[in-house]
């Protein structure tokens, strides 16, 4: 809880070679008191191969003691292999392909997130190999 509020500016993702993303995103002190803001980023996946949640937490960061009128560049990188899901019937985790949305909230209700688009490459992770499975007679 904070005794002051915040604006945040327009969140810039961009995506490095190996699939990372990186969510830059300004924050400004806009109330009367110094204070603290926590940056969360949910990311939503396409869900069309698999089942996913509408939205799952990333990433996030708190500012520094903000004067009332001070800013300041929050940085969050959200690594390509969180972005996985576990694909059961292959025992591989896996980044689908397609357009991944990139919201920049205050908590998982904000109704009004900011949010950028960006498209990622599918690709396998990690293959597992079952381990508890009832032996073939």
């Amino acid at each position: 809880m904070s005794y002051t509020t915040f604006k945040y500016g327009k969140p810039v993702v961009t995506k490095d070679a190996t699939g990372n993303l990186n969510v830059k995103v300004d924050v400004k002190n806009a109330g009367q008191k110094a204070g603290k803001e926590v940056v969360q980023i949910y990311v939503a996946a396409p869900g069309k191969d698999m089942p996913k949640p509408a939205r799952e937490l990333k990433g996030f960061a708190k500012t520094k003691l903000l004067k009332p009128g001070e800013g300041e560049t929050v940085e969050i990188q959200i690594p390509y292999e969180s972005l996985a899901s576990f694909n059961e019937a292959d025992s591989r985790w896996q980044v689908e392909a397609g357009d991944y949305s990139v919201m920049v909230a205050t908590d998982a209700a904000d109704a009004r997130p900011l949010t950028s688009v960006v498209t990622l490459d599918g690709k396998v992770t990690e293959t597992v190999r079952p381990s508890l499975m009832k032996e073939q007679k």
